[in-house]
């Protein structure tokens, strides 16, 4: 299937269309990734490239996740757990 991807000055993909458009470059896949124009993809090669580390952390959870761990971390010190 052809995608034409825009990137920005890092090769990360900023947006992805499926018909041809000046300024975006055809690429070929297989299938399109979820969050393609999410900012955590680069083009490199031609190849689309998922780098997670770029994704944006979900605040909310990632405080509820943070929150959970000290609760643990209580129970652990106070002999709860």
């Amino acid at each position: 299937m052809k995608l034409y991807v825009q990137t920005d000055a890092n090769d990360t993909i900023t947006d992805a269309i499926d018909y041809p458009h000046t300024g975006y470059t055809e690429i070929d896949v297989v299938s399109v990734p979820s969050g393609i124009n999410g900012g955590w993809f680069k083009l490199e090669g031609g190849l689309v490239v998922e780098y997670p580390l770029l994704k944006p952390i979900d605040e909310s959870q990632e405080l509820k996740n943070r929150i959970a761990d000290l609760e643990l971390q209580v129970a652990a010190l106070t002999g709860g757990v």
